[in-house]
């Protein structure tokens, strides 16, 4: 078993246990690579890695943190990592845009357990494009249950990258899987443990297409009772602008701990890939998926 109740897991880099490529089965130090090199990449104009690190306690509440994008761009999509938590007491309630200006990734984590945990919140960001916008959906999500919704892109228009932001403060309310399901459209799921409705909204950061337009997805399988990583890898000459997680079935015994750009191959501040990880509380196998948005 990776990890079980109460264990720290600390993933910084050079620090992070994790398993590079397909079921785990061994340990390596370090985020893993699916096989691109930060040479191979090139990237829109102005695009740059902006990261904040979050330190969340334990409480009963999430804990709030931001990325911001330096003047002159604008935030073209984003992600986090918990460089060391718990589990299965640490989750992700919300990971969006903030809406400021120039720009920024917000997310909201949960921690339950018994010490604080440590967050690296990416934004990336870069020039502006044509018909730069977005687009949001509501939906409701009653007590107890798992619900989840899509925003589109408007046509003639791709998606750069999506979020999710819950109205919960609840550390019970978390984010199951948040991915694009096409060049236009983002989808997210939310397990609402609470007692109250608890309404959530899907975003949808959309422009022309940009140069180098693609999506890629990789899997990995994730054991009962272990945790899992999948890596989605760029093309080449192409960087990651956004990306996203999913599980093959969504749940509540199934928990992402990270949606991001792949620390290990960032040293140039291009990562031409995209990692996720997740826990399986189940007592059989799920399929963990990784998706990268790329451009040039």
């Amino acid at each position: 078993m990776f990890g079980s109740a109460g264990v720290r897991i600390s993933l910084g880099v050079g620090v992070l246990a994790m398993l590079a490529g397909g079921a785990p089965s061994a340990l390596a130090a370090g985020f893993p690579s699916a096989g691109r090199t930060v040479a191979d990449a090139t990237k829109p104009p102005g695009y740059v890695i902006a990261n904040s690190t979050l330190t969340a306690p334990h409480s009963d509440f999430n804990t709030m943190g931001t990325a911001s994008c330096p003047a002159g761009t604008v935030t073209w999509g984003g992600g986090m990592y918990f460089e060391s938590y718990q589990i299965p007491t640490s989750s992700i309630n919300s990971s969006y845009w903030n809406g400021s200006s120039p720009g920024g990734w917000t997310v909201h984590v949960n921690n339950t357990g018994s010490g604080s945990d440590t967050v690296v919140i990416s934004a990336i960001c870069a020039k502006k494009p044509s018909k730069y916008q977005l687009v949001s959906t509501t939906v409701d999500d009653p007590s107890g249950a798992q619900t989840s919704g899509v925003a589109t892109c408007p046509a003639k228009t791709v998606i750069l990258s999506g979020g999710v932001s819950s109205t919960a403060d609840q550390a019970s309310v978390y984010l199951t899987s948040a991915y694009p399901t096409s060049t236009r459209t983002f989808q997210a799921y939310q397990y609402n443990g609470s007692s109250n409705d608890q309404p959530f909204y899907v975003y949808a950061r959309c422009a022309a297409k940009p140069s180098g337009y693609k999506l890629t997805s990789a899997s990995s399988t994730v054991p009962a009772g272990e945790q899992g990583v999948a890596i989605a890898a760029c093309p080449a000459k192409t960087s990651v602008i956004g990306g996203g997680t999913g599980i093959s079935v969504p749940g509540p015994a199934e928990i992402p701990t990270a949606a991001n750009p792949n620390p290990s191959d960032s040293s140039e501040g291009q990562p031409s890939e995209w990692v996720t990880i997740s826990s399986n509380a189940l007592d059989v196998a799920v399929t963990d998926y990784a998706y990268a948005i790329c451009a040039n």
